[in-house]
C-alpha cells in the first residue's frame, strides 16, 4: 500500500509546494525535487507560494503550476522560518489529513529547539548529512537524508564572447546570492585566494564572480567591486538568464567556493 490506500506497486502522487518560479537556491531545490519525482514516475501537482525575498520569478522550468493539491502526500520546500507564512497563504486545511514532509536548509550545526514549525510536519528531509544531524537533535519526527537531484546546466556554445571573457585564459568562477548572507558566502576570500594563486601574473587567468542582489548591500558591493577590479577580474552583478548562467558554468575552468558554511552547496554540485 501507500499514501491514500493506493494499490501496491503504484507510484503515489505528490503535492510539491515551494518557490517554484523563484530564481534562488531554495527555489531551485524545489524544482530539483519536482524533476526527481517526475523522473521516477510520480504524478506531481505543483503549488507555487510567494517568495519572501523579492527574488525574480522568471524560472518556468518546473512546468505547469496546478495550484491544486489532489494527493495525500505533500512535500513543502520552504525553510522553517517561512512555514507559518506559507500556512497562512495556503490555509491550515492544506496540511490537514495529509502526510506532510518539510524540506529544510540550515547552515549551522545547532538548530533552535523551540522552533514551532517542527510541529507541522510528519517527516523532515535534509539535503546533506550536516543538516540532517542538526535537525535530528531537536526534531520530534524522522529526519531523512535525501540528497538533491543535481542536473548539470544544458550544454551550450562557448559563451566567452557573449559574457565578455577572453577565450584563451582559464576562467575561475564563483556564483553567489548576496541575500544568503555575504559574510557566509565569503566572496572577498575568493579574490584573495585568486590573488595569491596568480600573484606572479594575474593575467594568466580571469576571475569571474557572479553575484545576485548585491545592490541591496551597497557597502559589500563597493568593496567587492574594488577587490575584483584590483586583480583584473570581472564582477557580473546584473541579471543572467538561466541559459546564460548555464553557459557561464560551462565556460569555467575552476569553480571556487570559500563559504564559511553551506547547507548543501548547489553551485558546487
Amino acid at each position: 500500500g501507500g499514501a491514500g490506500g493506493m494499490t501496491s506497486g503504484a507510484r503515489p502522487g505528490v503535492n510539491v509546494v515551494g518557490y517554484l518560479r523563484s530564481e534562488t537556491g531554495v527555489g531551485e531545490a524545489a524544482r530539483a525535487i519536482v524533476r526527481g519525482l517526475r523522473a521516477e514516475g510520480h504524478h506531481v501537482a505543483c503549488t507555487a507560494v510567494h517568495s519572501p525575498d523579492g527574488a525574480r520569478q522568471g524560472d518556468a522550468s518546473a512546468g505547469a503550476l496546478t495550484n491544486a493539491a489532489p494527493h495525500d502526500l505533500s512535500i513543502v520546500c520552504v525553510n522553517a522560518n517561512q512555514v507559518d507564512v506559507v500556512r497562512r497563504e495556503l490555509g491550515p486545511a492544506f496540511f490537514t489529513g495529509r502526510y506532510n514532509i518539510g524540506v529544510w536548509f540550515w547552515e549551522l550545526d545547532t538548530f533552535p529547539a523551540g522552533e514551532p514549525a517542527l510541529a507541522v510536519f510528519d517527516e523532515l528531509w535534509a539535503a546533506s548529512t550536516f543538516v540532517q544531524r542538526a535537525l535530528a537533535d531537536v526534531a520530534p519526527v524522522p529526519v531523512v537524508h535525501v540528497g538533491l537531484p543535481v542536473t548539470p546546466p544544458a550544454a551550450s556554445a562557448p559563451a566567452h564572447a557573449r559574457l565578455g571573457l577572453a577565450a584563451d585564459r582559464p576562467v575561475v568562477l564563483f556564483v553567489f546570492d548576496a541575500l544568503s548572507v555575504v559574510a557566509r558566502k565569503n566572496p572577498l576570500a575568493v579574490v584573495e585566494a585568486y590573488q595569491r594563486a596568480f600573484a606572479d601574473d594575474l593575467g594568466r587567468a580571469q576571475l569571474v564572480i557572479k553575484a545576485s542582489r548585491l545592490e541591496l548591500f551597497p557597502d559589500d558591493h563597493r568593496a567587492l567591486a574594488a577587490a575584483v577590479a584590483a586583480v583584473g577580474g570581472r564582477l557580473i552583478d546584473h541579471y543572467l538568464t538561466r541559459a546564460e548562467l548555464g553557459a557561464l558554468f560551462h565556460a569555467a575552468t575552476i569553480y571556487i567556493s570559500l563559504h564559511r558554511s553551506e547547507g548543501f552547496g548547489l553551485t558546487m554540485a
